[in-house]
């Protein structure tokens, strides 16, 4: 295999890599922001046996939202990174 088509291979994976990142990560987010509109609407019953005790639910609510956010900040990030290699190829 010469090296540009090694080059050209590894530059669909990385943009099927960062696709399915992106993809995933959003997923994730909008699934636990559903799940946190649930809660603040009152309807946190599929959250009794799952949420500790000790913490309550607006601490489980705010936990909730953390990760909500840390995933739409990785699919953003993911997104970039995917427009950057699409637009400039690999350094």
């Amino acid at each position: 295999m010469t090296r540009e088509g090694s080059k050209k291979r590894f530059l669909v994976q990385e943009l099927l890599w960062n696709t399915l990142g992106c993809v995933l990560c959003a997923a994730g987010c909008i699934l636990l922001t559903w799940d946190w509109w649930q809660m603040r609407s009152g309807r946190h019953h599929h959250h009794a046996t799952l949420a500790p005790r000790n913490i309550g639910e607006t601490r489980w609510m705010r936990r909730v939202a953390i990760v909500a956010g840390s995933l739409l900040l990785a699919a953003c990030l993911f997104l970039l990174t995917l427009g950057r290699v699409k637009r400039a190829g690999l350094n």
